[in-house]
This record gives C-alpha cells, sequence and structure tokens, in this order.
C-alpha cells in the first residue's frame, strides 16, 4: 500500500464503497482500486463465495450474493448490462465509479451502481423506462 500513498489513491482518487483503499472487510470486487494503482500495488484477490442476502429492487425482494456490487446483482437477477449506451440497458461504460453513467437509487440516494456493495436489506430503485428485465 506504500507504493499507492505517493499518488493521493488510498483514499481521494479511487471511489470506493469501502472505509478506504486496502480495507477487504468491505470490498465488492467492483475492481477500481486495482485499475487505478499505476504501481500495481494492489491486486485483485478471489473471494468465496459469501451467503445469500435479501434486497429489494424495483419493490421485489430478492435473493443475491452478499460482497457484490449493485450493478453485479442487477446482472445476476437479469437486467441488461452494457458498456456502450442502449436503450433497455444499465449503461456501465467506466467499471469505476467515476462517470456516474450507471446510477441507481439505493436506499433512497443516487449512487454509482459499479462501485457499490449490496448490503442486508437495501432497497434498490432502477424504474427507468427500458431499464426492466
Amino acid at each position: 500500500m506504500d507504493k499507492c500513498k505517493q499518488y493521493g489513491i488510498r483514499d481521494e482518487i479511487v471511489a470506493c464503497s469501502s472505509i478506504h483503499v486496502g480495507y477487504i472487510g468491505e470490498c465488492v470486487g467492483c475492481g477500481a482500486r486495482h485499475l487505478a494503482c499505476p504501481n500495481e500495488a494492489i491486486r485483485m484477490k478471489e473471494r468465496p463465495k459469501g451467503k445469500e442476502i435479501s434486497i429489494r429492487v424495483n419493490g421485489e425482494h430478492l435473493s443475491v450474493p452478499e460482497r457484490i456490487t449493485v450493478k453485479g446483482a442487477l446482472e445476476l437477477l437479469g437486467y441488461r448490462i452494457s458498456r456502450f449506451p442502449s436503450e433497455g440497458v444499465l449503461f456501465a461504460p467506466c467499471e469505476v465509479g467515476g462517470c456516474y453513467s450507471c446510477v441507481v437509487e439505493v436506499d433512497g440516494e443516487v449512487k454509482p451502481s459499479c462501485v457499490n456493495g449490496v448490503k442486508q436489506g437495501i432497497e434498490v430503485n432502477r424504474n427507468q423506462s427500458g431499464q426492466h428485465r
């Protein structure tokens, strides 16, 4: 982590939903920290499969694995995700939370879905025209 401190990446550049870069306990595996590190001091690791948690998407109660991104959960639930704009898809071009193109409403707040993790009981709203499964 010392390699990244000199660039300010640890806590300033990366849009991380965990407490700070390097805090693995809350990592959702979005890859933003890994992509932002110029010295490859941060590497992605495989995480063991977690338990299922309950979330609400557009008012519907659903189960998804814990410690994944909201975007990942939506994809598992059948929502169409694309790096290119198109009707009926969740547009997610950057995948590191910088462009805010993939925003959804999470518990009443607008957040990029690609870097924010699911938590037990969260409510996600994605009721825009053409965005349904």
